[in-house]
């Protein structure tokens, strides 16, 4: 697991690491996130089947702390065996001659010993490799200016479901500046060390947004303008405070980061010292109606802007994926859209200049799978590409097809050529998009970049 593990690191710029569950159970992410199983095999981390967490929160491990934990589970679970054994024995051995308990209980000590010599190995006999590994991960992620820490060391998206703000980060740093792009926020030029501090401090940077928004549209209402401050946070002794007429004072910062940081510190002690995790908990704490907050509207705004948020890390991922189908099927730059799509022509033509073209390349807007590939009387030669969501159809397409049926493509893969098939009054690309059985408009998509 290690060699691939660091083999996938080069290949895609990417860090496998584990997380280990609140039951005990360690957890291996691969180079794309997917959670799996993790177990022995002799001295090596071995992949197991792949999980579904829901919304269990998971700590990141190294590589050796998953060593360990799995080595004392193993020892755990041959304990719990060893002992029922014991007990069956005890239950069974008044019916067996004394010769025979004899022989069976050195045979079980036999097992016993050289089981324990097996598992100890395992435990502390730790290859040099694992420390290799370990390097390896912290010189990653301290080229990218992340602070490898302990059970902190890895930011790491795992299935998110929950409103925590110390809870698992769930968003990237590039959607967390994107989002402060788009607000016009004043901390903008600070995003990459806000969300650099979040991480330091373990909060989940989609809360910290959220708050953010909801408290002052990023940093452009209110007093946050004058304070710096993520989330309006009252003055108390020992801090540097921003008074005003009639609203009271808020402590001040001198940057957006130390504004975010003292909020995140914040929920640390509300966790701690109050037990409260839950937006439901934290906000009537944090934003009461004493203060003419409406609670319940601030915790559906906050969660309303989270699951954007998520959705969004979800649409990047998929596009750098090639998941979506982003983009033009013909790469030409003389190419035009003939006829768009409307209720009598659920697709859109593209062609272009008749001299050039017949036999132009056809490149998939998806990766996937070619599920089709045949000729029709309508649509005359066609292929299907198909990614468990989406479904990309190129018709009129010349006989000499580029693919086959099972194939797997790349986005951007040549799948066929132009032609003038089927019901065609000339050559041109047929072209229809559907997710599951709804039908799409690939106007919507043709000229999307992400």
């Amino acid at each position: 697991m290690l060699e691939q593990l660091e083999a996938d690191d080069n290949r895609h710029g990417l860090t496998s690491c584990f997380g280990l569950t609140p039951i005990g159970e360690v957890i291996y992410f691969d180079e794309v996130g997917s959670p799996c199983r993790a177990h022995l095999a002799g001295n090596a981390l071995v992949r197991g089947k792949v999980v579904n967490l829901g919304t269990m929160p998971v700590q990141v491990i190294s590589t050796e702390e998953a060593f360990q934990h799995i080595s004392q589970r193993v020892r755990q679970e041959y304990n719990n065996r060893y002992q029922a054994q014991v007990m069956e024995y005890r239950q069974r051995q008044v019916a067996r001659p004394r010769q025979r308990r004899s022989l069976i209980a050195a045979a079980g000590l036999v097992i016993i010993l050289v089981f324990g010599v097996l598992v100890w190995q395992n435990a502390w006999n730790i290859p040099a490799g694992l420390s290799q590994a370990e390097a390896n991960l912290k010189n990653f992620y301290g080229e990218r200016g992340v602070n490898i820490g302990g059970y902190k060391d890895v930011p790491m998206i795992v299935q998110p479901g929950s409103y925590n703000p110390l809870g698992p980060v769930s968003i990237s740093r590039e959607v967390f500046q994107e989002f402060l792009s788009e607000l016009n926020s004043p901390a903008l030029p600070e995003a990459a060390t806000m969300y650099q501090t979040c991480l330091e401090e373990g909060c989940d940077p989609a809360l910290a947004l959220a708050f953010f928004e909801h408290e002052s549209s990023a940093g452009k209402q209110g007093v946050a303008a004058y304070t710096k401050s993520l989330g309006n946070i009252r003055c108390t002794s020992g801090y540097d405070c921003f008074s005003t007429e009639g609203n009271g004072s808020f402590r001040r910062y001198k940057t957006w980061s130390d504004g975010l940081r003292d909020w995140a510190k914040l929920m640390q002690y509300y966790k701690d010292e109050w037990k409260r995790v839950s937006l439901e908990d934290i906000v009537p704490k944090y934003a009461p109606q004493a203060d003419n907050n409406n609670e319940a509207a601030y915790i559906a705004m906050v969660k309303q802007r989270v699951d954007n948020l998520r959705k969004r890390e979800s649409s990047l991922a998929a596009a750098k994926n090639g998941e979506l189908p982003i983009g033009n099927p013909v790469y030409e730059d003389d190419m035009v859209i003939t006829q768009g799509f409307h209720a009598k022509h659920p697709a859109i033509d593209i062609a272009r200049p008749a001299a050039v073209a017949l036999g132009t390349k056809i490149h998939t807007t998806i990766s996937g799978v070619v599920t089709v590939v045949r000729n029709d009387p309508l649509y005359g030669n066609r292929v299907f590409v198909n990614n468990g969501v989406f479904t990309a159809q190129y018709n009129h397409l010349t006989d000499e097809f580029q693919v086959q049926n099972g194939q797997v493509v790349k986005r951007g893969d040549v799948i066929g050529l132009m032609g003038n098939t089927g019901n065609s009054t000339g050559p041109h690309l047929d072209y229809q998009l559907y997710q599951g059985k709804q039908l799409l408009n690939p106007m919507d998509w043709v000229y999307r970049r992400t």
